[in-house]
């Protein structure tokens, strides 16, 4: 992956070794930083998803479906910010897995399943949300207001 000032990447249970490098020093804000991990297979993220760094996440997340036969898993814990066009990467390598396979969405903050719920894009094919931390609430698509948290 070519160096971006925008984006560091771990390559710590990196599934090719070989294209995944570190980046410059991360900005205090409008960074991404990239994890790939292998079990399970996939990347962690943490930072943001916007204009500057949305092509190395797309490149980062190709590389993990790639890398992977089966599901593949994005632990967004650390994301505090995702545009449209994150989202919309992300529902779009989604739908494109085929098959059985799916993109799990692990640790996804209340802010992003807020968004794909009210986008429509949290029923996506291919594209499946386990874990949801903090608090989120939606409208659904009758109007009802609908808790999205998994605390008690």
């Amino acid at each position: 992956m070519p160096e971006d000032p925008q984006v560091s990447v771990a390559p710590a249970a990196s599934p090719d070794a070989g294209q995944a490098a570190s980046a410059s020093a991360p900005e205090p804000a409008g960074e991404l930083q990239v994890a790939f991990t292998s079990a399970p297979p996939g990347l962690r993220l943490a930072g943001e998803i916007d204009t500057t760094t949305r092509a190395a996440f797309a490149r980062a997340l190709a590389l993990a479906l790639q890398s992977s036969p089966g599901d593949v898993h994005a632990d967004l814990g650390g994301v505090s910010f995702i545009d449209i066009d994150g989202l919309r990467t992300l529902v779009a390598a989604a739908s494109a897995m085929g098959g059985d396979r799916m993109l799990v969405l692990n640790s996804t903050p209340a802010h992003v399943t807020r968004l794909l719920a009210l986008t429509g894009w949290d029923e996506a094919p291919g594209l499946r949300i386990d874990a949801v931390t903090g608090r989120a609430w939606a409208a659904s698509r009758t109007g009802a207001a609908t808790c999205l948290d998994n605390q008690d």
